[in-house]
């Protein structure tokens, strides 16, 4: 999720207004795919081409494009090229044609190639949930699920978000295969399109899909349609989700049982809990992707990525032909506390603060006068890594602080001559 938006899953979700009137979540979904989703059947033929990159990091592998040619829901053509993976896929009825070059689908690619062609592929999973949305007129709409993963003691909880902006438009879907930010709406014939969609797996990783044209397809040409057979299934890249206690089932440790965790120790946090990661893995049980989804203690997040990234699963299979796997695993953990991060006071973190901003708290909130107390994560570069909310803030006075501290610059904090991580209480006074 990018920083908004966690800030609004950890408490500000603004989908529980006593004063709005609910909706269930199944109606304002509806309401929202009839005014943007491109390939419902009735719609507009287009041709659309978008570009893929990852911004926070513009040199990295993850960049890509996509063209889609459609007409009507079973015809329609799409192409998608990056530096890994290729595929054309051409739908004609009752055959469909695909060709693949490369051997793994990327996760991030899929994603942003599902969220053009619908800004809510969950849909069927939100319908049978009993949730509401409440509507506010100048608010974020959001409504959230839980459900629990895994057996005790590996058991967690998963989130699913979905947001709707103050039109009644999708503003974000999370859920733990999915993560994406819709932005930049413009009209394209009576609908309403996101002309930038933000897939961000984890925190820091934002990949952007731009949709660079998007025009009425008018007298197409045949042949772009065209399917004389449809591909063997055996050629065809598919991906099944499967529960996790199959997953866990699938994996392959080199004397046959399942691999162990060496837990390292941590510097805070809590010493025992559950974590929860995302896992894609490619026909030949290779792992090929992985992202946090819920943990007691982030630290040991990267610690379990690397290791599990090791580890080789029997390769999936429907129906005689392989197929990329995907899911959830959970893993309990009881660690050690080694040389715990400092936690400075407000006058300690200000001094190391080098260029100090102060929030724009709403007015007439009732608590003028009053002080809030946030906490800031730094690393030993000096840079803002999390902002944390002990004191349970609400809303509008957590994101205010939030956005100020996020332009605050600082010096590295020393520790026994070096650079350091630190952690600081820091206190606002809200303006009488």
């Amino acid at each position: 999720m990018t920083r908004a938006f966690l800030l609004l899953f950890a408490g500000a979700y603004f989908g529980a207004y006593a004063s709005a009137q609910p909706i269930s979540l199944a109606e304002f979904a509806e309401r929202a795919l009839a005014q943007s989703q491109l390939t419902r059947a009735g719609s507009t033929p287009f041709h659309l081409t978008a570009h893929v990159e990852e911004k926070n990091h513009p040199s990295a592998d993850i960049k890509g494009d996509i063209e889609v040619y459609w007409l009507a829901p079973n015809k329609w053509r799409r192409t998608i090229k990056s530096r890994d993976f290729s595929q054309t896929t051409i739908v004609n009825g009752e055959k469909r044609f695909e060709k693949n070059e490369g051997d793994y689908y990327p996760a991030w690619l899929r994603t942003i190639g599902m969220a053009i062609a619908n800004p809510i592929p969950m849909m069927d999973m939100f319908s049978k949930s009993s949730a509401a949305v409440s509507t506010t007129g100048d608010q974020h709409s959001c409504a959230r699920l839980v459900a629990k993963t895994g057996t005790p003691p590996r058991e967690n909880s998963l989130y699913y978000l979905v947001c709707f902006d103050n039109k009644g438009l999708v503003e974000a879907v999370f859920t733990p295969s999915f993560a994406v930010e819709y932005r930049d709406y413009k009209e394209f014939r009576g609908k309403q399109v996101a002309r930038q969609l933000v897939h961000s797996p984890e925190p820091g990783t934002d990949i952007v899909g731009e949709i660079t044209s998007l025009e009425e397809l008018t007298n197409p040409n045949e042949l772009l349609f065209s399917v004389p057979e449809s591909t063997p299934k055996e050629k065809v890249i598919r991906n099944v989700a499967v529960p996790e206690e199959t997953l866990w089932k699938m994996v392959r440790g080199a004397s046959g049982g399942t691999p162990e965790i060496a837990w390292p120790a941590v510097r805070e946090g809590r010493a025992a809990g559950v974590l929860s990661m995302y896992v894609w893995i490619d026909r030949t049980g290779r792992v090929r992707e992985m992202h946090p989804l819920s943990a007691d203690n982030p630290a040991l997040e990267d610690p379990v990525r690397e290791q599990v990234k090791k580890w080789q699963f029997t390769p999936g299979d429907m129906g005689g032909s392989p197929v990329q796997v995907e899911g959830v695993l959970t893993f309990a953990f009881s660690v050690g506390i080694e040389n715990p991060i400092v936690i400075l006071t407000d006058e300690e973190g200000r001094k190391l603060a080098t260029n100090q901003v102060e929030p724009a708290f709403p007015a007439k909130s009732g608590a003028e006068g009053s002080s809030i107390t946030i906490r800031i994560r730094v690393d030993e570069h000096g840079k803002l890594t999390a902002t944390e909310n002990p004191a349970h803030l609400a809303a509008q006075f957590f994101i205010p602080a939030d956005k100020a501290v996020s332009q605050w610059q600082f010096k590295p904090y020393m520790k026994n001559g070096k650079p350091d991580i630190f952690k600081a209480d820091i206190t606002f006074k809200i303006p009488q």
